[in-house]
């Protein structure tokens, strides 16, 4: 579990993300971004561009501006997992139902699969990145889901655990999000 807080911004052509800027691997699982993302060419929540990881139980709640690709949670991911994150709905606006659920894969990621030689593919979950308002994600309902742990192994096969990793913000350290038990005002456990 790890977390970011406070904007960031990329000089040209810049991978910048909130925890991992690119060429990243491995899996991110409880993590959370808050804070504004400006790449300048790719921008992310969690990791940014060439991605190979595998995300369980994330959100992002920051403005993510990228002119190339952008994502709540990677900016292009390939041969990783997407799996329980969820994104702030900010600028998204009253769009329909319909139309949002179009657009939550550009909100999650682009997913493709391995490539440049790597050996075999993964069988992927990709883009399960539900999009939430404000008010939903400061509420103890959204605490209670992210602590359902969902995680996918290489084949796909998606299992899932109760935890108690989260908890509801009442003391204003993340403005009502959520966020992990151990976290205290003016303390930090490492």
């Amino acid at each position: 579990a790890c977390y970011h807080i406070g904007d960031i911004t990329g000089g040209a052509n810049s991978e910048s993300a909130g925890i991992v800027g690119g060429y990243a691997g491995g899996i991110m699982k409880n993590c959370y971004s808050i804070g504004n993302i400006n790449g300048k060419a790719n921008a992310s929540g969690m990791s940014g561009y060439y991605s190979r990881v595998d995300y369980f139980n994330c959100y992002s709640v920051g403005e993510i501006i990228g002119t190339k690709n952008r994502g709540a949670v990677t900016a292009i991911c390939y041969g990783g997992h997407i799996l329980h994150c969820f994104a702030r709905r900010g600028d998204l606006g009253e769009l329909p139902e319909l139309e949002l659920s179009h657009i939550k894969k550009y909100m999650a990621s682009t997913i493709s699969p391995w490539q440049n030689g790597d050996k075999g593919a993964k069988a992927q979950i990709g883009t399960d990145c539900n999009i939430l308002t404000d008010e939903e994600m400061k509420t103890q309902s959204f605490v209670d889901e992210l602590n359902i742990l969902k995680t996918a192994d290489a084949e796909g096969v998606i299992t899932e655990s109760a935890q108690s990793v989260w908890k509801m913000d009442t003391e204003g350290i993340n403005g009502g999000y959520p966020i992990f038990t151990w976290q205290t005002k003016g303390k930090t456990k490492y």
